[in-house]
């Protein structure tokens, strides 16, 4: 009886051994043929492509994902770790809350057109700004500068406003080449003490001139 028995669970592992294998199930992922000076059997695939021809390729240190058309989408260079990404149509970053950029040295916004900011508030806070423009404009509904020391310089200054009000603690002091106000209506000068000093020639004109 145990000889039969063994003999039957051989024939059963003979048989077992014979049936066919079930095949792995199929990719979406195909490896491109090995370059070239890599016969390794071994080596890993350099290149990976979908079935609708969006690749991932490896060159030296350097990771490239690109689309069906040849065109980079990212670059990832793993010796310096820059990552570069590239749209041929728009580009948007979405997100439910912040979004945050942060740079070890400096952060560049270059773009051929316009930059275009819409916020309910914009807080920028530097030790240093320098703002160099051909033509500018602002506008605003209201506006408060608050400055330890305002210096304007230019090589014409036009000003204009409905009414002008202009308070000064201290000192008020205006030097010029030459000095002319135009006065369409009243002109009235109040002070404490009120002095006139010429060198040349003082000259007061009018149809009546009031002293005292």
């Amino acid at each position: 009886m145990a000889k039969t028995s063994t003999a039957k669970r051989r024939n059963e592992r003979n048989e077992k051994s014979k049936e066919p294998k079930a095949r792995p199930a199929e990719s979406n992922v195909v490896a491109l043929p090995r370059r070239q000076g890599t016969s390794s059997p071994k080596s890993k695939p350099r290149a990976l492509v979908t079935e609708s021809g969006v690749s991932a390729e490896l060159e030296g240190e350097t990771i490239v994902l690109r689309e069906k058309t040849g065109t980079i989408l990212l670059r990832y260079d793993a010796s310096t770790g820059a990552l570069e990404l590239h749209a041929e149509g728009d580009l948007q970053l979405s997100s439910g809350r912040a979004v945050r950029v942060k740079a070890g040295t400096d952060v560049h916004f270059e773009a051929a057109g316009s930059v275009l900011t819409t916020s309910t508030g914009v807080s920028v806070h530097a030790k240093t700004a320098d703002v160099n423009i051909d033509e500018g404009k602002l506008v605003a509904r209201a506006l408060t500068s608050l400055v330890g020391r305002l210096e304007v310089r230019a090589q014409r200054l036009f000003e204009k406003a409905g009414d002008a009000y202009r308070e000064v603690d201290n000192l008020l002091e205006t030097r010029a080449g030459r000095m002319r106000t135009l006065v369409k209506g009243a002109f009235r000068v109040l002070s404490e003490r009120n002095e006139l000093i010429a060198q040349g020639d003082s000259i007061v004109d009018g149809k009546r001139v009031l002293l005292g």
